[in-house]
């Protein structure tokens, strides 16, 4: 994910100034989730009630961030990758036929337009979910496991998600707090 502070800073370097309709422009080439920490695929794996009646959640991760710690706030957000790749073939479009990404009247314009607000109803449908997790292993052998200390509600919350599929279509967004 490109943050919008990136966006600009990458082209304030460039020695370019960015006006507001260039802006919006460059907001429909990537869907922003609005949570600029490390976002990573993830698979639910298990849950664990141990003697003392604490849960662990095992999570295999895709990618680790670069730095880990001990508590998290963990957000469960719609996986923006399938919107994402929509909206760079619709840019591919664009290029192709040397039309605009200012030009609002463009059709491959308002389709990315689309894009980005199906993503954003469907986000809203799905429901995003915020859990404060403490981090108790990590483990790096074939793939990334995390164990994270975390309460009952969030083990209800992971099995009714599992029911619908919802988990299938959902990134885990790391916090550090």
């Amino acid at each position: 994910m490109v943050s919008q502070a990136k966006k600009i800073k990458i082209l304030e370097e460039a020695g370019k100034v960015i006006t507001d309709e260039e802006m919006k422009a460059l907001d429909l080439l990537e869907i922003d989730t609005e949570l600029d920490w490390h976002h990573t695929e993830f698979k639910f794996k298990k849950a664990l009630l141990d003697k003392d009646f604490i849960w662990e959640l095992t999570i295999d991760v895709k990618e680790l961030p670069k730095r880990v710690n001990l508590d998290y706030a963990i957000n469960l957000v719609l996986d923006p990758t399938n919107y994402n790749v929509s909206l760079a073939g619709q840019y591919e479009e664009l290029k192709k036929n040397q039309l605009s990404l200012l030009d609002g009247k463009n059709d491959h314009v308002k389709e990315m337009q689309r894009i980005q607000n199906e993503y954003k109803k469907d986000r809203k449908l799905l429901g995003d979910y915020r859990f404060e997790a403490r981090l108790s292993e990590l483990k790096n052998k074939q793939t990334e496991t995390l164990n994270f200390i975390v309460s009952g509600e969030v083990i209800r919350k992971f099995e009714s998600l599992m029911l619908n599929n919802g988990l299938t279509r959902m990134i885990l967004v790391l916090e550090t707090i």
